[in-house]
């Protein structure tokens, strides 16, 4: 269900639908707590607010409230002081994390009779499907069907591109170059004080403009801020009470800009957002409509949303492209007539008076020039020339090396072609990948392995066995048996998470201590146990709760 629709009304109106005639005790599951505080003030306007309502995350704890709204950081650590059958319904928004470890841990613990997962965003970048974990949609809106529709405030895309820096690369043949030399070869930096100008440039052709700016990085956020009048940077530098007084200046009018790294892609709801900047660039198409969302719900004070693409790169022109072509092509017949010579649901658009404007539609046709040569047959060939450069079947991170060097396409083009790099891998006759291990055959290649190394192996030892084909990755195993240990106790090796003290540990993280003159971060103690002078960062935490908590140990000693 697209971005800007309701979600959690549609959530709320189907619990209250459910509880009709019976009682229940009703979960709310999210990993912020800004999405947690507006979902719980919308089932109080749906189901009425003397329910009983409560929070589980950060320092709240309501356990026995009727509806409970719990985020999954505080629920991974607390969710044994609940029983598996306690609460009768459960609603998991953001569902496409699903598969995280974290998430999947909580989510098969609980026993509910209804679990509903809602997201607007539910094809994951890892191809995993969470259809696996809720079964079947039971309602399915698009993005594109619902701006097709009209169920979302109209869109003023304008792309943003650079001047090229040099015009002839588009007339002259491309030859051997990848998307990542093209990105190189057509695009070059902003200046930051450029496009604040043009950014208020556009503020003053809209009526009363609320606008949201989603910067590169937390550094660049907080320049940008100064750049700009009634501004506000809001990030996860910033305490969590200055952010929730800056949101609520921006809605009551006090400011009219926010800026932010990635705080806003999911759940947060701001209708009366009308202006949406890009000046982070990202490859993945579900980043993008998330950040686009943010401005796509209707409300009383907006007609359009403009939004300012200055996040220039080959894969989001093509992105923006091909949106603009679906939405389109799913436009009714009945609709379409009723808007031609009208406003459209996703106008795409040039600035001619801005610098920064060049052809869209010539660098799609270089795009596409260099893609051409990316057929599923010199795809498949490029797969078996790297399987007998290696003598082996390529894996992932092979893939993206050989890339780099500009043997083969990129992992993504793979995947994008075929659907699967697992498709792609059996259309070039290279069945190295399974994807339907049975546990009786992860069993026997952990024993084999063990026997082979003389000692119990790590998982960078089956990683490695993975690259040269011996048996499945580290990730599999983490798939079929949900943590490492598990696969290994099931092979009847002993994880040495289980036999390790927990003061050895704490000696571990205090030797590591004095060794850096600082507390460990988790990639030190990664690195120390790649070292082989530590265990791995996961003993601390399956041992202690949290990596967190193992480190507080460490202080206390220190300050005894």
């Amino acid at each position: 269900m697209a971005s800007g629709l309701g979600k959690t009304v549609t959530a709320a109106l189907d619990v209250w639908d459910w509880l009709s005639g019976r009682s229940g005790r009703v979960l709310y599951l999210c990993h912020r707590q800004e999405i947690l505080r507006q979902a719980q003030e919308t089932f109080k306007s749906m189901v009425g607010p003397d329910r009983g309502f409560g929070y589980y995350c950060g320092r709240k704890a309501h356990r026995r409230r009727q509806f409970l709204f719990a985020s999954f950081q505080k629920m991974q650590g607390g969710y044994r002081e609940f029983e598996r059958g306690e609460f009768d319904f459960i609603v998991v928004d953001e569902s496409h994390h699903s598969h995280a470890r974290t998430y999947r841990e909580v989510i098969e613990y609980f026993r509910p009779k209804q679990l509903l997962g809602i997201t607007a965003t539910p094809d994951r970048t890892d191809l995993q499907d969470i259809r696996g974990i809720y079964g079947d949609e039971v309602f399915a809106l698009p993005f594109e069907d619902a701006l097709a529709q009209g169920l979302l405030t109209e869109v003023d895309y304008h792309l943003m591109a650079d001047e090229l820096q040099n015009l002839e690369i588009l007339e002259r043949p491309i030859g051997r170059v990848s998307i990542r030399g093209l990105n190189k070869r057509l695009f070059i930096p902003r200046r930051d004080e450029e496009v604040v100008r043009i950014i208020q440039q556009r503020m003053g052709e809209v009526q009363d403009p609320r606008v949201i700016i989603f910067c590169q990085s937390v550094m660049h956020c907080d320049r940008l801020a100064e750049l700009m009048p009634r501004s506000y940077a809001v990030h996860y530098e910033i305490s969590r009470r200055r952010q929730d007084v800056r949101l609520e200046r921006f809605r009551a009018g006090l400011a009219n800009t926010l800026l932010t790294v990635d705080k806003f892609n999911e759940g947060i709801d701001i209708p009366e957002a009308n202006v949406i900047v890009f000046l982070r660039s990202t490859t993945s198409r579900t980043v993008f409509l998330q950040q686009l969302g943010r401005g796509l719900r209707r409300h009383p004070s907006k007609d359009r949303v403009v939004v300012l693409d200055f996040a220039a790169n080959c894969e989001r022109l093509q992105m923006v492209n091909e949106l603009w072509e679906i939405i389109g092509a799913k436009l009714t017949t009945s609709r379409r007539n009723s808007i031609d010579g009208g406003p459209k649901p996703f106008k795409l658009l040039d600035l001619p008076q801005s610098r920064f404007t060049v052809s869209t539609k010539q660098i799609l046709e270089v795009i596409k020039a260099v893609r051409s040569g990316y057929t599923k047959e010199v795809l498949a060939l490029q797969l078996i020339t790297l399987a007998r450069a290696l003598g082996r079947v390529p894996t992932t991170d092979d893939l993206r090396l050989a890339s780099k060097r500009g043997v083969c396409a990129h992992e993504a083009t793979f995947r994008r072609t075929f659907g699967s790099l697992y498709t792609a891998l059996d259309a070039a006759g290279l069945r190295g990948y399974k994807r339907g291990y049975k546990r009786k055959e992860l069993v026997q290649q952990l024993k084999g392995l063990r026997k082979q190394l003389g000692r119990r192996p790590t998982r960078d030892d089956v990683n490695q066995a993975a690259k040269e084909g011996r048996c499945a990755s580290a990730a599999t195993f983490l798939r079929v048996f949900r943590s490492f240990a598990g696969a290994l106790n099931a092979a009847g090796i002993r994880s040495r998470a289980y036999s390790y003290r927990k003061e050895t540990l704490v000696g571990y993280l205090h030797d590591l201590t004095d060794e850096l003159g600082r507390p460990p971060r988790w990639s030190d103690v990664r690195k120390a146990s790649r070292r082989g002078v530590c265990p791995h960062p996961m003993t601390f935490e399956r041992k202690f709760g949290s990596f967190s908590i193992a480190l507080a140990e460490v202080a206390r000693l220190v300050s005894r």
